[in-house]
């Protein structure tokens, strides 16, 4: 065996969710999944080695965007995850499709460069794979792809990270939900790597949906210029048309946030939802429901291991069992936090609760106020970091009919 075939079958899987609307079914199985085998999600698609689709959605720019090695699952119902699932596990250890896939793509043998560098692989994911600084490979210049320590955006532009090098927010890694501007084909804009804005999802094209006309300059290489405009301080900042979502982690599915970016404030904000419902969440399944935006917000917050108790719970929900005495205990722990109760009064207020006391709502299984249509009133004027509270604070229901 060589040294290729050896990483391939000791590295670890990070599979990247896409869902939309009408797959809700599937996406809890393939959560469900993951945790069963002990599989940790990516941020974002660019340190995924597994594409995992639930739904019809065209997801090409995401799938472009992965570095090899890389696999793609598709699914349509929950009943064949499994089954998908090894295949794509079985397609991802497979070093003769990496490498058909790699010849593919620049002609070079692309997976055994970046598994054979630095030792990357084997106790994790490597993320740039593409030498140490990410440099050309073959006239091919990788650094575009380079997820980076630090976060490295493209031109200086880091849409969700929430800062200057991408840096870790409450905990949550932020880095993945960068704006793209280099060559991104429309405008130059691409949000969170998740494509163009004329990006075709699930039938819908995002240039109808939302424009592009932005009257920005665009410089060589799809890079676009900001504009200048006063800031609500009356100072003059650089300004960006962006877009968040709709394939974000934690991220309503469907969801499109369209926005103007001035320093790290948003503005003139609009809302969209892509894609078909399906109806998932009926009245029977609502605890399942407010446990799943208790798993979201909690993530988003940066609490990885209490959002991932509140996803086991809904699965057990789900699976027909009664929330008992740990659930409780579990529950009591989570309100008891001061550092969570400081990180989430105050956000999004709304109909008399914020952040905070929505997610004591879903503790409770108390029905709480959640609306799409609320959105762009609670984002205009707020923080990227806390734009991200608020809409897993109030994870509206994309998918109702």
């Amino acid at each position: 065996m060589d040294m290729t075939s050896w990483l391939l079958r000791r590295m670890a899987v990070r599979p990247f969710v896409v869902a939309v609307p009408g797959a809700t079914a599937a996406r809890l199985a393939v959560e469900r999944c993951f945790r069963e085998r002990g599989w940790r999600e990516a941020s974002n698609p660019v340190e995924a080695n597994m594409l995992v689709v639930a739904g019809d959605v065209d997801v090409d720019q995401v799938w472009e965007q992965m570095p090899l090695p890389k696999t793609k699952v598709e699914l349509r119902s929950e009943g064949e995850v499994v089954a998908a699932l090894d295949a794509g596990v079985a397609e991802l250890r497979d070093r003769h499709r990496q490498h058909d896939a790699g010849r593919r793509l620049s002609g070079h043998d692309m997976v055994g460069h970046r598994l054979e560098a630095a030792g990357s692989g084997v106790a994790g994911h490597e993320v740039a794979g593409h030498g140490a600084a990410g440099e050309d490979i073959g006239g091919h210049d990788m650094a575009g792809h380079r997820h980076g320590a630090a976060g490295s955006g493209v031109a200086g532009h880091e849409v969700a990270g929430h800062g200057a090098a991408g840096e870790d927010i409450g905990g949550h890694d932020m880095a993945g939900h960068r704006l793209e501007v280099a060559g991104s084909g429309v405008a130059g804009h691409e949000v969170a790597g998740h494509g163009t804005a004329a990006h075709d999802m699930g039938g819908h094209s995002m240039h109808s949906h939302h424009g592009h006309d932005m009257g920005e300059m665009v410089l060589p290489g799809g890079i676009p210029m900001a504009s200048r405009t006063e800031d609500r301080d009356g100072l003059a900042l650089d300004y960006l048309h962006v877009f968040l979502g709709p394939v974000l982690s934690d991220w309503p599915p469907g969801l499109v946030v369209k926005a103007i970016m001035q320093g790290d404030i948003l503005h003139e904000v609009e809302v969209d939802v892509i894609g078909k419902p399906g109806g998932y969440w009926t009245e029977d399944r609502m605890p399942a429901r407010r446990l799943d935006s208790c798993g979201r917000l909690l993530a988003v917050a940066g609490w990885d291991t209490a959002a991932a108790k509140a996803r086991q719970f809904r699965d057990q929900v789900l699976a027909g069992l009664e929330l008992g005495t740990d659930f409780h205990r579990w529950a009591r722990r989570v309100k008891r936090s001061r550092v969570l109760k400081w990180s989430l009064a105050g956000v999004g207020e709304w109909r008399g609760l914020d952040a905070w006391g929505r997610l004591n709502g879903w503790l409770d299984q108390v029905d709480v106020d959640q609306d799409v249509a609320a959105l762009s009133e609670l984002l205009d004027g707020s923080e990227l970091a806390t734009a991200r509270l608020i809409v897993a604070s109030i994870d509206p229901d994309t998918d109702h009919d």
